[in-house]
């Protein structure tokens, strides 16, 4: 049994999406260039998902929403991952230790 070409076209016009996640992809990698998803960003880090969570939110590191889903675009990542860090836990200014050395500092000016 043949069938016409004619009856499948409004089928196909009607799961092709003109606007859908897919074409999102597209556009978004024509634009930013190619795009990772953050679990996948952590493990080129070397870091917990959840760390990469919070560069994002400290917006140390751009996204880009796809679907409801953001993805992390690779000249992002490659510029953080250049960036100069400093290791190690930052210095909480009103910490202990910084309290230690004020009082220190008085009893010997």
């Amino acid at each position: 049994m043949e069938v016409e070409q004619s009856t499948f076209w409004p089928v196909i016009e009607q799961t092709t999406p003109k606007r859908g996640i897919l074409r999102e992809l597209i556009d978004t990698i024509r634009e930013h260039g190619p795009v990772i998803p953050q679990a996948t960003a952590a493990a080129a880090l070397q870091v917990s998902r959840q760390r990469v969570f919070q560069l994002v939110s400290e917006g140390k590191l751009a996204t880009v929403t796809i679907g409801g889903v953001r993805h992390i675009p690779m000249a992002a990542l490659e510029l953080f991952m250049t960036e100069e860090r400093k290791a190690g836990r930052p210095i909480k200014s009103d910490g202990l230790a910084s309290r230690m050395i004020r009082a220190t500092a008085k009893n010997y000016t």
